[in-house]
């Protein structure tokens, strides 16, 4: 049913052209609020009171002592619970649609483990397909989970840009030149400060127009 919906409703209609530059998306704490729920789950679990904003480094959970419990919560995620997570915000899908009718191409890839692709279809389609909007296509062309792998695993694959919250993915982006990250706002990255190819962004109606920007200024990735 679900290989269905997806050709029915979610491959993006591009009129015949081919895009030249392709995007990677992230998953957690990019399209979905995704600490925000582990908080909520966490503080069930271990009757502890934590929110999204006390999380100011990436290694939070496992400074705790909370690691394996933070990733059996992730382990959920991508089985079955993904529609807990609530959307970065409002602007989301505008915004991937506006960067598709661009001729960019909009990959999602994350270090979620193999099992969380249909959790992520389930997500874009309760979120933003049936019963939303009858005649919705969907701009981006395909999931594609890693696992849990290095920034710089990440950085070796075929994608220009990166829209991502990992404050390493960022750091290391300073060794690859011809590689540009959108950077979403959150406390875990903070420390990362604006450069030639780290853009920082508060909200998806940014996006377009960084992206945009970035096209223009940049031959790499032009050529």
């Amino acid at each position: 049913m679900l290989e269905i919906i997806k050709k029915d409703l979610f491959e993006c209609e591009c009129d015949g052209i081919a895009h030249q530059i392709k995007i990677s998306l992230d998953f957690d704490g990019v399209l979905g609020r995704t600490m925000s729920t582990v908080c909520d789950i966490m503080n069930i679990l271990k009757g502890e009171n934590h929110t999204h904003k006390n999380i100011i480094t990436w290694d939070y959970w496992q400074n705790l002592g909370h690691n394996d419990q933070f990733n059996r919560i992730l382990d959920y995620f991508d089985r079955e619970g993904r529609l807990m997570i609530k959307p970065y915000d409002e602007h989301i899908f505008n915004a991937l649609w506006e960067i598709s009718n661009l001729n960019y191409q909009i990959h999602i890839v994350t270090a979620n483990s193999k099992s969380a692709e249909k959790s992520i279809w389930d997500w874009i389609i309760y979120n933003y397909g049936v019963g939303k909007n009858e005649s919705f296509h969907c701009p981006i062309s395909s999931v594609n989970c890693l696992g849990r792998v290095s920034a710089t695993d990440k950085l070796n694959l075929d994608y220009s840009i990166y829209i991502d919250d990992s404050p390493h993915l960022a750091e290391e982006a300073k060794n690859h030149a011809n590689k540009f990250i959108l950077l979403a706002n959150a406390t875990w990255n903070k420390n990362i400060k604006d450069s030639n190819n780290v853009k920082r962004f508060e909200s998806w109606k940014e996006v377009p127009g960084l992206i945009k920007s970035l096209t223009t200024e940049n031959s790499l990735l032009n050529s």
